[in-house]
């Protein structure tokens, strides 16, 4: 839509603008009309300069916005993480999934950090979406957990460096109905004749649904020539954690040590209670649905040295129904 300048100005802004002597000005000058989005020109110096005013809005109100989503394993649950910022208009509603996380006053404006803790793991691949809301626009962010992956990321080993370990990161998959076998330490993550004193590898594993595989045994295992090197594996629910007993202690759960060392582990609660408790510290008793690391290294005791002693010193790993 357009209308003539003369009609907006009036007449005595117009009388103003034709004193400014516009053809023969020597310096620029400026006229402020309101309600105008751009001016067109038609004709010159030497004919009647027409000038347009477009009143045209430009663009409109900008929508929320959502960005960083991420979904990320804490403890034995799934914690959300993700910023939404308000646009034109002030965010009135936050949902992850469809559930309400917020509703009118109460969403921070215009910059909401969003942080949903205390999740439960899905038993199979989950996308999380968070939306933010103006009543009329919205935007949205998402991350995706990929079961068995513990999150989909790659394995936190920032711990196993300040311990002074080179930390490798391996995903394998919890037996349901068939045997896994992985050797020499599954390829990359630890290949035949490379797991030194300073190596530690890093499994990690997400248990079944309760009833789906109760117990089996994790079983890594030296490979010849290193198969009287003495190991120490500490199961946990967090990634490069050293166990220095066999007590459990923080988010270490379960620890062996020895040359051929096993893990009985059983998802579900310990059955034993008052005289009997003890035996639940002979077995791991896991949570279903839950991810949980086995972290190993060479040592010859919970307090002793690196024990490979062949510079050449493979890992095998077993993990059997």
């Amino acid at each position: 839509m357009t209308s003539r300048l003369p009609n907006l100005l009036g007449g005595a802004a117009l009388l103003a603008a034709f004193a400014f002597g516009f053809a023969n000005v020597a310096t620029a000058q400026t006229i402020t009309v309101n309600g105008c989005s751009s001016f067109t020109t038609t004709g010159g110096t030497s004919s009647n300069l027409t000038i347009t005013c477009n009143t045209g809005v430009v663009g409109g109100p900008t929508a929320p916005s959502c960005s960083g989503a991420n979904i990320a394993l804490a403890g034995s649950t799934l914690t959300f993480t993700a910023t939404c910022t308000q646009g034109t208009n002030p965010i009135t509603s936050v949902t992850l999934n469809g559930v309400s996380l917020c509703s009118g006053a109460a969403c921070t404006n215009p910059s909401s950090p969003v942080s949903v803790p205390g999740l439960a793991v899905p038993l199979s691949t989950t996308n999380y979406i968070v939306t933010a809301s103006d009543g009329q626009l919205q935007g949205s962010s998402s991350a995706t957990y990929v079961v068995g992956s513990g999150g989909g990321g790659a394995i936190d080993l920032s711990g196993c460096t300040a311990a002074g370990y080179t930390g490798r990161g391996l995903d394998i998959t919890f037996p349901t109905v068939t045997n896994t076998s992985i050797g020499n330490g599954a390829n990359a993550a630890a290949p035949k004749g490379s797991f030194g004193n300073n190596d530690a590898l890093v499994v990690r594993f997400t248990t079944p649904a309760a009833g789906v595989n109760d117990q089996t045994v994790f079983q890594p295992a030296g490979n010849a020539p290193s198969q009287n090197t003495g190991r120490v594996y500490t199961l946990s629910t967090q990634p490069c954690q050293f166990a220095t007993s066999s007590t459990p202690t923080g988010s270490i759960l379960y620890a062996t040590s020895s040359q051929s060392p096993a893990i009985t582990v059983n998802v579900k609660a310990c059955p034993y209670t008052g005289a009997y408790a003890g035996y639940c510290n002979m077995a791991a008793y896991l949570q279903p649905n839950t991810t949980y690391y086995v972290t190993m290294v060479n040592r010859t005791g919970f307090g002793g040295a690196g024990s490979c002693l062949y510079g050449s010193c493979d890992m095998r790993i077993d993990f059997n129904k």
